[in-house]
Protein backbone atom coordinates (compact mmCIF):
# COMPACT_ATOMS: atom_id res chain seq x y z
CA UNK A 1 0.00 0.00 0.00
CA UNK A 2 2.34 2.29 1.14
CA UNK A 3 4.67 1.85 -2.21
CA UNK A 4 1.42 2.10 -4.04
CA UNK A 5 0.83 5.43 -2.76
CA UNK A 6 4.50 6.44 -3.23
CA UNK A 7 4.49 5.80 -6.79
CA UNK A 8 0.41 7.59 -7.08
CA UNK A 9 3.03 10.53 -5.82
CA UNK A 10 5.56 10.32 -8.64
CA UNK A 11 2.61 9.63 -11.06
CA UNK A 12 0.81 12.96 -9.60
CA UNK A 13 3.64 15.13 -10.22
CA UNK A 14 5.18 13.73 -13.71
CA UNK A 15 1.02 14.82 -14.73
CA UNK A 16 1.77 17.93 -13.37
CA UNK A 17 4.65 19.08 -14.67
CA UNK A 18 3.18 17.76 -18.29
CA UNK A 19 1.03 20.23 -17.81
CA UNK A 20 4.08 23.21 -17.21
CA UNK A 21 5.80 21.52 -19.90
CA UNK A 22 2.72 22.09 -22.15
CA UNK A 23 1.79 25.49 -20.87
CA UNK A 24 5.45 27.22 -21.35
CA UNK A 25 5.55 25.83 -24.74
CA UNK A 26 1.97 26.99 -25.57
CA UNK A 27 2.99 30.13 -24.11
CA UNK A 28 -0.12 30.17 -21.42
CA UNK A 29 2.35 29.30 -18.49
CA UNK A 30 5.18 31.97 -16.96
CA UNK A 31 7.57 30.51 -14.90
CA UNK A 32 10.09 32.54 -12.62
CA UNK A 33 13.69 31.54 -14.13
CA UNK A 34 14.75 32.80 -10.52
CA UNK A 35 12.48 29.99 -8.39
CA UNK A 36 13.49 27.21 -11.07
CA UNK A 37 16.85 27.85 -11.13
CA UNK A 38 17.29 27.88 -6.97
CA UNK A 39 14.46 24.74 -6.99
CA UNK A 40 16.43 22.98 -9.32
CA UNK A 41 19.65 23.10 -7.44
CA UNK A 42 17.77 22.45 -4.22
CA UNK A 43 15.92 20.07 -5.13
CA UNK A 44 18.97 18.11 -6.63
CA UNK A 45 20.47 18.50 -3.29
CA UNK A 46 17.24 17.47 -1.28
CA UNK A 47 16.56 14.42 -3.48
CA UNK A 48 20.29 13.34 -3.02
CA UNK A 49 19.78 13.49 1.22
CA UNK A 50 16.54 12.11 0.89
CA UNK A 51 18.21 8.68 -0.79
CA UNK A 52 20.90 8.88 1.46
CA UNK A 53 18.87 9.29 4.24
CA UNK A 54 17.40 5.69 3.59
CA UNK A 55 14.28 6.54 1.93
CA UNK A 56 13.26 3.84 -0.41
CA UNK A 57 10.98 5.12 -2.64
CA UNK A 58 11.81 8.74 -3.20
CA UNK A 59 9.90 8.78 -6.42
CA UNK A 60 8.15 12.21 -6.08
CA UNK A 61 11.30 13.71 -5.27
CA UNK A 62 12.94 12.44 -8.50
CA UNK A 63 9.88 13.53 -10.56
CA UNK A 64 10.65 17.30 -9.14
CA UNK A 65 13.85 17.25 -9.72
CA UNK A 66 13.34 16.15 -13.22
CA UNK A 67 10.80 18.19 -13.29
CA UNK A 68 12.27 21.65 -11.97
CA UNK A 69 15.36 21.13 -14.33
CA UNK A 70 13.28 20.84 -17.11
CA UNK A 71 10.91 23.88 -16.61
CA UNK A 72 14.12 26.19 -15.87
CA UNK A 73 15.36 25.20 -19.16
CA UNK A 74 11.90 25.54 -21.10
CA UNK A 75 11.42 29.38 -19.11
CA UNK A 76 14.53 30.74 -20.18
CA UNK A 77 12.86 31.64 -23.44
CA UNK A 78 9.44 32.40 -22.23
CA UNK A 79 9.89 33.06 -18.43
CA UNK A 80 10.20 36.21 -15.87
CA UNK A 81 13.59 36.93 -14.50
CA UNK A 82 15.06 39.22 -11.99
CA UNK A 83 17.13 38.53 -9.26
CA UNK A 84 17.51 39.94 -5.76
CA UNK A 85 18.15 39.49 -1.88
CA UNK A 86 15.79 36.41 -1.61
CA UNK A 87 17.09 34.61 -4.56
CA UNK A 88 20.86 35.47 -2.93
CA UNK A 89 19.82 34.32 0.20
CA UNK A 90 17.94 30.82 -1.33
CA UNK A 91 21.70 30.32 -2.52
CA UNK A 92 23.27 30.90 0.24
CA UNK A 93 21.08 28.62 2.50
CA UNK A 94 21.58 25.78 -0.27
CA UNK A 95 25.44 26.21 -0.46
CA UNK A 96 25.30 26.38 3.66
CA UNK A 97 22.87 23.02 3.22
CA UNK A 98 25.84 21.40 0.93
CA UNK A 99 28.74 21.70 3.63
CA UNK A 100 26.47 20.88 6.40
CA UNK A 101 25.59 17.14 4.93
CA UNK A 102 29.58 17.53 4.37
CA UNK A 103 30.32 18.14 7.85
CA UNK A 104 26.90 16.51 9.90
CA UNK A 105 24.85 14.34 7.31
CA UNK A 106 22.04 14.22 4.82
CA UNK A 107 19.74 15.38 7.84
CA UNK A 108 20.78 18.62 7.96
CA UNK A 109 21.20 19.52 4.33
CA UNK A 110 17.50 17.86 4.01
CA UNK A 111 15.95 20.56 6.76
CA UNK A 112 18.10 23.39 5.08
CA UNK A 113 17.36 22.43 1.31
CA UNK A 114 13.75 22.30 2.33
CA UNK A 115 13.97 25.69 3.67
CA UNK A 116 16.36 26.84 0.70
CA UNK A 117 13.07 25.55 -1.08
CA UNK A 118 10.38 27.83 0.22
CA UNK A 119 12.46 31.08 0.77
CA UNK A 120 13.25 29.96 -3.26
CA UNK A 121 9.84 29.66 -4.10
CA UNK A 122 8.64 32.94 -2.63
CA UNK A 123 9.53 35.05 -5.62
CA UNK A 124 7.25 32.35 -7.76
CA UNK A 125 4.56 32.62 -5.33
CA UNK A 126 4.47 36.71 -5.59
CA UNK A 127 4.24 36.22 -9.78
CA UNK A 128 0.99 34.02 -9.23
CA UNK A 129 -0.21 36.21 -6.18
CA UNK A 130 0.32 38.96 -8.89
CA UNK A 131 -0.70 37.39 -11.96
CA UNK A 132 -2.53 34.31 -11.30
CA UNK A 133 -3.79 34.00 -15.14
CA UNK A 134 -0.06 33.30 -15.74
CA UNK A 135 -0.47 29.55 -14.11
CA UNK A 136 -2.70 26.63 -14.38
CA UNK A 137 -4.80 25.38 -11.54
CA UNK A 138 -4.32 21.75 -12.67
CA UNK A 139 -0.50 21.98 -12.37
CA UNK A 140 -0.61 22.68 -9.03
CA UNK A 141 -3.44 20.99 -7.64
CA UNK A 142 -1.52 17.88 -9.14
CA UNK A 143 1.36 18.66 -6.85
CA UNK A 144 -0.91 19.39 -3.93
CA UNK A 145 -2.36 15.60 -4.96
CA UNK A 146 1.44 14.23 -5.03
CA UNK A 147 2.69 15.63 -1.76
CA UNK A 148 -0.45 14.24 0.42
CA UNK A 149 -0.03 10.48 -1.88
CA UNK A 150 3.79 11.10 -0.45
CA UNK A 151 2.92 12.31 3.28
CA UNK A 152 0.17 9.14 3.32
CA UNK A 153 2.52 6.66 2.12
CA UNK A 154 5.32 7.66 4.41
CA UNK A 155 6.90 4.78 6.54
CA UNK A 156 7.30 6.39 9.12
CA UNK A 157 7.32 10.18 10.38
CA UNK A 158 10.51 11.24 10.27
CA UNK A 159 11.99 14.30 9.09
CA UNK A 160 13.67 12.34 6.13
CA UNK A 161 10.26 11.06 4.98
CA UNK A 162 7.47 13.83 6.05
CA UNK A 163 9.24 17.15 5.85
CA UNK A 164 9.48 17.84 1.71
CA UNK A 165 5.58 16.40 1.34
CA UNK A 166 4.91 19.22 4.57
CA UNK A 167 6.53 21.74 2.63
CA UNK A 168 5.28 21.24 -0.64
CA UNK A 169 1.59 20.71 0.67
CA UNK A 170 2.04 24.41 2.09
CA UNK A 171 3.65 25.75 -1.40
CA UNK A 172 1.57 24.56 -3.49
CA UNK A 173 -1.37 24.73 -1.39
CA UNK A 174 -0.72 28.73 -1.73
CA UNK A 175 -0.38 28.74 -5.92
CA UNK A 176 -3.66 26.76 -5.63
CA UNK A 177 -5.27 29.17 -3.43
CA UNK A 178 -4.00 32.33 -5.09
CA UNK A 179 -4.88 31.04 -8.95
CA UNK A 180 -8.29 30.50 -7.46
CA UNK A 181 -9.17 33.15 -5.34
CA UNK A 182 -7.48 36.19 -7.17
CA UNK A 183 -8.77 37.49 -9.98
CA UNK A 184 -7.21 37.08 -13.46
CA UNK A 185 -6.54 40.53 -14.18
CA UNK A 186 -5.05 40.91 -10.66
CA UNK A 187 -2.58 43.31 -10.16
CA UNK A 188 0.60 44.91 -11.50
CA UNK A 189 3.41 43.34 -12.18
CA UNK A 190 5.25 42.58 -9.55
CA UNK A 191 9.38 43.17 -9.67
CA UNK A 192 9.80 39.65 -10.40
Amino acid sequence: MQIDLLMGAGIAAAFAYIVIFTGILRGQTRMNIATWLVWSIVNTVVTAAIIKSGFSHPWMNITFMIGSIVTLLLSLRRGNWSWGKIETICSIIALVAMVCWFYFGPTQALVLGVTAMFVGGVPQLIDTYHRPGDQQSWTWFLFLTSCTLSLMGAPTWDLAHVLYPIFGLVMNGFMFLFILLRPKSAAPRSRY
